[in-house]
């Protein structure tokens, strides 16, 4: 007696995978602002797809799995991509400028940072027209990507701006 074998036909489709790299290099996924390094930043902190897809709700399911899997069999591709990201970050400094407008010395006693996230250097500087203090403001790689918005105080002996406020913002791809 005969037996009869159902088979199935499979057809293979090249499958898009859902990041897009835009113009300033920074891979997002299925079509939104969330990049890349976020969704792998969460899936190797130990998220499932489900908590990833619940943290960025205008990410699909489907395509967390499909970033995932693809991470996974190009681990060394989107490693690279991540350092060099990671490096770009490193580089990113903003600087503010402290005229001293008066005979007195400008002195800055002591700045508050957010350590975590910004370092920041002071110089003084005199050309021909100004004097007064330069101070850096750099991200650290451990800056999240996103939008970042902080202060940093200055604390000077000014009478009337003993302490100054400076808003530092940031959009880190």
């Amino acid at each position: 007696m005969a037996q009869e074998v159902t088979t199935m036909a499979l057809t293979t489709a090249t499958e898009v995978i859902p990041f897009q790299v835009d113009s300033n290099g920074v891979a997002r996924v299925g079509g939104t602002r969330v990049t890349l390094d976020t969704v792998i930043a969460a899936f190797s902190d130990g998220a499932t797809a489900e908590e990833i897809v619940q943290q960025y709700p205008t990410l699909s399911l489907a395509d967390i799995y499909y970033v995932i899997g693809y991470y996974l069999q190009h681990l060394s591709e989107i490693e690279a991509y991540l350092r060099q990201r990671k490096a770009q970050r490193e580089t990113v400094t903003g600087s503010v400028k402290l005229l001293q407008l008066s005979q007195n010395k400008l002195v800055l006693h002591r700045i508050e940072v957010n350590e975590k996230y910004l370092n920041a250097t002071t110089s003084r500087f005199r050309d021909e027209n100004s004097r007064g203090i330069n101070i850096d403001i750099s991200l650290k790689p451990e800056a999240p990507v996103g939008a970042l918005s902080e202060v940093v105080t200055l604390h000077t002996n000014l009478k009337r701006r003993p302490r100054i406020d400076v808003p530092v913002w940031a959009n880190i791809h």
